[in-house]
């Protein structure tokens, strides 16, 4: 899960700007430069914890981790954010033994945490409907990262195999949730259209199957994991989100600063999340989809300036850091 992870560091490169913070980590990731952040071992208890004020931890380790420092050190206060939906989640991640096990253990990671942040308002009902303690809704941010000279070299390859086509977007990993294959039957339907897919996953071979079945190769490119590769969003013509379940869709906020028109899937996530900022259909239905994404590109200077005022508002960084910070000094 690559989304926790980038909102943790850059969540902590913005409250350092406020506070005295300190980030640690159990595990390098492939294509990941953490800033200032330290590795730690789980199984490592001599760091004198009770040095902190506050314990932030994201996803099931580190709540782990700082649930037993907790039981160690009573007078920290410990915070958890939940980026997920677990069951979902780790059903989809995971082999069925294995993701009732994480299900039943992260849930007994959260029982001593003395505030928990959920990241969308269905989020946080679902939390206290578990019957866990002091949830509270504070959402996601996510800075739109500059491109580099690799990504502008792609982009500038990407605008001339899309010519005079409308191009659609999706970002994210290529697995049941994301429900990409609704694209497949969204092509046929409209040939001036291309997709262009950046991101990998469990399902890509029965993606690249299903569209060399439908003879759509020429319409369709398959990027792969791209470090950064949401900076490729300014050559779009719309982003597109038929994911059957999100926890916080940071690449919509993404879009968002790009200028880029989003459609979604018709879900509660994306209904509480967003208003006049995107569109939402059934992507189930072609005809319903073919007409949101219509919709998107005639509407798009209207829909990019509602969901740039928008994230302005509510999901910038200056208002997600301060949300967090306020958090902290009621615990302390």
């Amino acid at each position: 899960m690559t989304g926790p992870v980038t909102v943790a560091h850059e969540l902590s490169q913005l409250l350092a700007k406020k506070a005295e913070v300190d980030l640690f980590y159990f595990d390098e990731k492939n294509g990941y430069r953490w800033t200032n952040g330290r590795k730690i071992s789980f199984f490592k208890l001599s760091r004198k914890w009770r040095e902190y004020d506050i314990l932030h931890s994201h996803t099931l380790r580190p709540d782990l981790f700082s649930a037993i420092q907790k039981t160690f050190n009573p007078e920290v206060r410990t915070i958890a954010t939940l980026h997920n939906f677990f069951p979902v989640e780790y059903r989809i991640e995971y082999p069925i033994p294995h993701a009732i096990a994480g299900t039943a253990f992260h849930y007994l990671a959260l029982k001593n945490k003395d505030a928990l942040v959920a990241i969308t308002p269905e989020m946080k009902r679902y939390y206290q409907g578990k019957r866990l303690q002091n949830v509270r809704y504070i959402p996601n941010t996510r800075i739109l990262p500059q491109p580099t000279e690799y990504i502008r070299q792609l982009a500038l390859r990407i605008s001339d195999w899309k010519g005079n086509s409308i191009l659609l977007m999706t970002i994210g990993t290529v697995n049941e949730r994301k429900n990409l294959f609704t694209i497949i039957p969204l092509l046929i339907a409209n040939p001036e259209w291309k997709w262009i897919h950046i991101g990998t996953g469990p399902l890509m071979t029965k993606l690249k199957e299903k569209i060399s079945d439908q003879k759509l190769q020429h319409r369709v490119l398959l990027q792969g994991h791209i470090d950064g590769g949401s900076a490729l969003l300014p050559v779009a013509d719309v982003l597109l989100l038929p994911s059957l379940s999100e926890g916080f869709p940071l690449v919509v906020l993404e879009a968002f600063q790009a200028g880029i028109p989003v459609v979604v899937n018709d879900i509660r996530t994306f209904q509480e999340l967003f208003s006049s900022e995107v569109l939402r259909c059934r992507p189930s239905d072609v005809v319903q989809f073919s007409s949101a994404v219509s919709a998107a590109i005639h509407q798009k200077a209207q829909l990019t300036e509602a969901a740039y005022r928008r994230f302005q508002k509510d999901f910038s960084p200056d208002v997600v850091s301060a949300a967090y910070l306020s958090l902290y000094e009621n615990l302390l």
